[in-house]
């Protein structure tokens, strides 16, 4: 995974904890006896959140984490991790997952061979995006739960990171695409800040101001202006002139959806449009790309219940007729 974006390839143990120690300001020792195997690192930072992919050639035990500058979300592909709190061990499986917060005195066990997937994301990051959902920035760095489970939530969390990482792997997402980016971080943000338990949950789920029709008709002109080009949460509570969470709830009162989901539904009529209208050398996927639809197993999903049928037969009708 990430292949395209190597970092770190060596059998040196001493090579490893350097990095890890450089990137991440934890530190690193060696387990058990066995021999190490080569220790692989790939991944890659775009604006505000880094990716990457580990397999870890030896058993490694990481010193409790009170010093770390970043959040960082760790799901097991292969193997299992084991987070120590004090006297209490929690095991983290292949469909679990495990955030470490700056400030958490916790501590990480690796066993040799492990597999796993990262993401790192700035405390300022996090706060940016919290003070935009909830109109106020959090008092100190928020913590969260260290072990996190397989509720819905985030399973959608997980799909999504995934979906990040192919786009990154595919070339659509990277440092070169910055607007891309801008929206696929805003939307990563805002569903670990939703999908994940920590002490700034409540804030999220107040109760908002009373729905204002005119703060929903600014995003939706927006949104109707600016589909066809990436769009974050910065972008509609500055046009709603209200903060991301009381914009959510005007949204579900007056439209039954989020903005984000409006912003999909507008994506997906306009995808309807261009299939009816497709000229002889037009593909679904390049149409369903045009309008920021990569994942496209559930894209066509998507399009079958919203119009009846399957994109390619929407283009087969466009053709023969």
């Amino acid at each position: 995974m990430l292949a395209a974006y190597p970092l770190l390839h060596t059998r040196s143990i001493g090579e490893v904890v350097a990095y890890i120690e450089d990137v991440t300001g934890l530190c690193v020792r060696k387990l058990g006896r066995e021999a190490p195997d080569a220790t692989a690192v790939n991944g890659l930072w775009l604006k505000r959140l880094s990716f990457a992919w580990f397999r870890y050639g030896f058993e490694a035990s990481i010193a409790p984490a009170d010093s770390l500058s970043t959040y960082i979300l760790s799901l097991p592909v292969r193997g299992a991790m084991c987070v120590v709190d004090g006297e209490r061990r929690a095991t983290i499986a292949p469909g679990m997952g495990m955030m470490l917060s700056p400030g958490a005195p916790l501590a990480i066990e690796y066993p040799q061979h492990l597999h796993r997937i990262v993401m790192r994301f700035s405390v300022d990051a996090l706060a940016r995006q919290f003070a935009l959902m909830t109109g106020s920035a959090p008092a100190a760095p928020l913590r969260f739960d260290h072990v996190i489970g397989d509720g819905a939530p985030f399973v959608a969390l997980k799909r999504q990171l995934l979906a990040t990482m192919s786009r990154i792997e595919s070339g659509d997402l990277g440092p070169a695409s910055e607007r891309l980016s801008d929206e696929a971080e805003s939307a990563l943000l805002s569903a670990v800040l939703l999908a994940l338990p920590h002490d700034g949950s409540a804030a999220l789920t107040a109760p908002a101001a009373a729905p204002s029709p005119r703060s929903v008709r600014r995003v939706v002109d927006y949104i109707h202006a600016h589909a066809d080009r990436p769009v974050t949460l910065e972008d509609l509570v500055a046009v709603s002139g209200v903060a991301g969470r009381t914009l959510f709830k005007h949204f579900q009162a007056f439209k039954g959806m989020g903005p984000m989901a409006y912003l999909r539904r507008i994506r997906m009529d306009r995808v309807h449009e261009a299939l009816c209208a497709a000229g002889p050398d037009e593909t679904v996927t390049e149409i369903a790309l045009r309008w920021s639809f990569h994942e496209l197993g559930r894209f066509a999903g998507a399009y079958r219940r919203a119009f009846g049928e399957t994109p390619s037969a929407t283009l087969r009708r466009r053709r023969s007729g």
